[in-house]
């Protein structure tokens, strides 16, 4: 068999079992295994390329400034919360990162490796309220912390932050503005220029961004390559004739990497829970699918963080349609169980909301309507009823609708599935 095509069987699995001492050494399989197995670090290193090329910079956060300006560029715009995203470089030792005081706002810190790992959330829960100063430490690092800070031991050098801060409407806005910019990383060393091929590139990043434990052992097998964790690439291993066969083998390979949807965790009457998937993926196959996919992937909050649902039929199995009204009704024994907030979003087929009206309820959305009982109705509608103005929600007339419901720091009975979600009524049969 060829071996740019058993390069190709050894990046989509096929031949990635392990070598053993038997198997004849074919260099561009194993340039081939190379790519599949520190493909996760590349891509993370191209994203943040990405990011600076966009006009973002080492140790500064790019901020969401404005709730509908996710609208034109984004399907499914998160309106709970104004997003900020940074990269960080260890390399040069610890970082720090100015966290203000936020009082009941819900915050939450995410800090992401440069293998896609979530390895640590500083949130609301942690801060209670109160500024602090986070000590960011790269792999290896055997120092002393501080007085007073808080040290986030960080598995690579390499890592990407993301901010989310809760927004409580236009009226809002001002206040979060004011708060991201208090978030102040310290001084950013500057990067090197990157190498001109996959492995010289790898190689530049592997001593200081090391794999998870579980990844290790399979780069012992690229020695052949001139590849290490600990010295990176060597180039004279390999004599010219070798290097371009194996570069052919790997942009032959660059064609086939999975690219994994999220999947379903459960699915309700009405309502499917999404899985983000693990904090910490162990799997490459987990690394790859997150890096591929880009931040919408890597950058997703664990399910403790946050856990979405979304709804697509009535309580009589009929797709939702914008043109129709229903009644979604929160008894207050079973609210959705939060330590953070829970939101209701409507989106039109196309994953928009609808331009110019307010896009979604949230828990403390001020002026919310209850029952007797002290139960939240939820109105659905193409028009605003008079008497439940505060509990409305529009939808797109003409249009298939769905919901999404986000339930921020979700307790273990919406986890586990014993808290159930509620009914999408149709407004005939939803009852006084």
């Amino acid at each position: 068999m060829r071996p740019a095509v058993l390069a190709l069987l050894a990046c989509v699995g096929l031949a990635a079992q392990p070598l053993s001492p038997a198997q004849p050494l074919d260099l561009d399989t194993l340039g081939a295994q190379a790519f599949r197995a520190g493909y996760p670090l590349s891509a993370m290193a191209v994203w943040r390329d990405r990011f600076l090329k966009a006009g973002g910079s080492l140790h500064h956060f790019l901020h969401h400034r404005e709730i509908l300006s996710a609208f034109a560029n984004e399907r499914y715009p998160n309106v709970d919360t104004l997003e900020s995203s940074a990269w960080v470089e260890l390399s040069s030792g610890p970082v720090t990162l100015s966290v203000p005081a936020a009082g009941s706002r819900y915050v939450t810190i995410q800090f992401i490796s440069a293998w896609t790992q979530t390895f640590a959330i500083v949130s609301r829960k942690d801060l209670d309220g109160r500024a602090a100063t986070l000590f960011l430490t790269p792999p290896g690092w055997s120092g002393s912390t501080p007085a007073g800070y808080r040290r986030i031991a960080c598995p690579t050098s390499i890592v990407a932050v993301w901010l989310r801060l809760f927004v409580g409407g236009e009226g809002d806005v001002a206040s979060v503005r004011g708060l991201q910019q208090q978030f102040v990383f310290s001084t950013a060393p500057a990067l090197p220029a990157a190498p001109a091929t996959f492995l010289e590139a790898l190689g530049a990043l592997l001593p200081a961004n090391p794999p998870p434990p579980s990844l290790r052992s399979a780069f012992e097998r690229f020695k052949p390559l001139g590849l290490t964790l600990d010295k990176g690439f060597d180039p004279t291993v390999l004599d010219a004739e070798s290097r371009r066969s194996i570069d052919a083998a790997i942009a032959l390979s660059r064609k086939d990497l999975l690219q994994i949807a999220r999947q379903p965790r459960r699915a309700e009457p009405g309502w499917v829970v999404f899985d983000s998937g693990p904090a910490m993926p162990a799997t490459l196959e987990e690394m790859i699918a997150r890096a591929s996919n880009g931040p919408v992937a890597f950058a997703a909050l664990p399910d403790t963080e946050a856990l979405y649902a979304a709804g697509y039929t009535d309580s009589n199995g009929q797709r939702l349609q914008g043109d129709r009204r229903y009644v979604i009704t929160l008894e207050p024994d079973s609210l959705p169980p939060v330590d953070g907030f829970w939101s209701l979003t409507v989106y039109t087929a196309s994953g928009r909301t609808v331009f110019g009206a307010r896009p979604s309820i949230h828990s403390s959305t001020p002026y919310l309507n209850k029952t007797a009982s002290g139960a939240i109705r939820i109105t659905l509608g193409p028009s605003m009823p008079l008497a439940e103005q505060y509990n409305w929600l529009p939808l797109q007339p003409g249009e298939g609708v769905h919901v999404v419901l986000r339930l921020y720091q979700p307790r273990q009975a919406a986890l586990n599935g014993t808290w159930r979600l509620p009914a999408i009524v149709p407004v005939s049969q939803a009852g006084p």
